[in-house]
């Protein structure tokens, strides 16, 4: 379970097609169609690029790139996405990209060969990862602390003496109290981050 929290990648580390910007450079304008480039980069330098072709008629998106991975030749990939409308509440029109799974998402990743929605590549958010390695490590640290303590009994060999616990084992006894009262706490953190994560799904 923790590994599929910890994924590799986050939504933004990858490539992406988003129906905002192609609403914005006015790909989406009914009855029309329209070519164009996108353009990726990152920390200020080119990433990568890809040819677009919108048919707003029929609502379809190609998009023509050149794919490359550690362990395969460089493959030119072309491929069509279909555009999604529904009405809004108040009027007007709300588009989407339709992915592979079916499902109608805002944006599609370049996690693979092809663009798909984060489900597919079973993406998390920068700062859901983040705080996921936050918590397990305070997970961690707790564990540890549980293995220290036992160790430390461990070396105890008088605890009591004339039926009273000793200086050193009484000071164990509070370090003991205060680790137990903080544990559920992390516990309870890690519970509710698992929870909430699940819900996203």
């Amino acid at each position: 379970m923790i590994s599929r929290y910890m994924s590799k990648y986050t939504c933004e580390s990858l490539k992406r097609i988003d129906i905002k910007f192609l609403k914005n450079e006015g790909y989406l304008i009914k009855n029309t169609s329209k070519s164009g480039m996108i353009v990726w980069s990152s920390c200020g330098e080119e990433t990568g690029r890809a040819d677009i072709y919108v048919d707003a008629l029929n609502h379809t998106l190609n998009i023509s790139y050149y794919y490359r991975d550690p362990w395969i030749e460089r493959t030119y990939v072309s491929s069509d996405i279909l555009i999604i409308s529904t009405p809004c509440h108040f009027g007007g029109q709300r588009y989407w990209l339709k992915c592979e799974c079916e499902r109608h998402v805002e944006i599609l990743y370049a996690g693979g060969v092809k663009f798909k929605c984060r489900h597919c590549y079973d993406l998390t958010y920068y700062s859901q990862q983040e705080y996921t390695s936050k918590m397990f490590a305070a997970l961690g640290k707790a564990w540890k602390k549980e293995e220290k303590f036992k160790e430390e009994c461990s070396k105890m060999r008088v605890k009591f003496w004339k039926g009273k616990p000793t200086k050193r084992y009484r000071r164990w006894l509070e370090k003991l109290s205060q680790y137990e009262e903080s544990e559920p706490i992390v516990l309870q953190q890690l519970e509710k981050l698992i929870r909430c994560l699940d819900a996203t799904e």
